[in-house]
């Protein structure tokens, strides 16, 4: 009978702590059922570049890191979602005052790959988050498949809610993809195994917004192997803009020459004209070589970016 009595004096107590503090709280925010909350948002997640008119939810996004900005650009809460599957119906519900309010989003933040400092709420500001693609001295870690993604909704008001009329507001973030897959072949070279391909890039920190901050030379090593007699290497980068370094390297690892050194955007990507760096994320650059007086010493005669020519020399006089 002792028994029954605490039992029921726990629940009784429970029951009491739910209906006048409105939630459980835990170190991420608010874990009440969304019967007892009366407002905030109600966030769902798709992906669509400008260059698509339908709607994506792609299936590698399986984790998301979320933050909720106030007006003044402070954090205010966040969480991390694991075992996503992202659908039209898929969303996050958090409670929140009435106020002014940013949904932030990163997706394929691996712990083994990057690091991002420590979040918190009520301290951390959004200027202030960067994370950082690890390396080892100017290494950067392989990236290889793994896919990085952001996103950013638009500002939203959270009005005050009554138990009568709820105040939950509809936020949609379009999760964009910052990683970019190339495929390096060579073809026309004698010993190939001499050669290497590397992109020294600075783009292995961002901001929290996805844009490169500045110091993060790094170089992308690719692992070559040959494909029916062609050099061939994959590398995956992140974020590729304009106005930083950017720079494709061939080099003869024996002889300690390069064979080629280009600007991976002005020189080679951009110079197809249908390439759109806010759209393409996959390419394929082919290298065709030559032996100018059949003694080892080769020149660069062709390259093409996705079946696109954009460079041809030619070496017969």
């Amino acid at each position: 009978m002792k028994h029954i009595r605490y039992i029921t004096f726990l629940v009784v107590i429970n029951g009491l702590i739910l209906f006048l503090g409105g939630c459980i709280k835990s170190d991420s925010g608010c874990l009440v059922q969304p019967d007892d909350q009366l407002q905030g948002i109600q966030v769902y997640f798709y992906s669509r570049t400008s260059c698509q008119t339908e709607t994506n939810y792609p299936a590698e996004i399986n984790t998301l890191l979320i933050g909720v900005f106030n007006r003044e650009d402070m954090l205010v809460y966040h969480t991390e979602v694991e075992n996503v599957i992202l659908a039209e119906d898929f969303f996050q519900q958090i409670e929140l005052s009435s106020g002014l309010y940013t949904v932030r989003a990163w997706a394929g933040l691996d712990n083994d790959l990057y690091e991002l400092q420590e979040l918190q709420d009520s301290v951390t500001t959004a200027t202030s988050i960067f994370l950082r693609l690890r390396s080892t001295d100017t290494i950067a870690y392989p990236v290889e498949d793994r896919k990085l993604f952001y996103g950013e909704s638009t500002a939203v008001y959270v009005a005050e809610g009554t138990e009568a009329e709820p105040g939950w507001e509809r936020v949609t973030v379009n999760m964009q993809e910052l990683t970019n897959r190339l495929t390096i072949q060579a073809e026309g070279l004698s010993r190939i195994n001499e050669y290497e391909f590397i992109v020294e890039a600075d783009n292995s920190v961002l901001n929290l917004d996805g844009t490169i901050r500045e110091g993060g030379l790094v170089e992308y090593v690719a692992f070559s192997s040959v494909v029916n007699g062609i050099l061939e290497a994959n590398l995956t980068l992140l974020t590729l803009q304009s106005g930083y370094a950017n720079t494709l390297i061939i080099r003869n690892v024996t002889l300690d020459e390069e064979l080629f050194r280009g600007n991976l955007l002005g020189t080679l990507l951009l110079k197809n004209p249908e390439v759109n760096l806010a759209c393409d994320h996959d390419f394929v650059i082919r290298f065709t070589a030559e032996d100018q007086c059949d003694c080892g010493t080769y020149v660069i005669t062709e390259i093409w970016v996705n079946n696109w020519l954009v460079y041809s020399y030619e070496t017969t006089m």
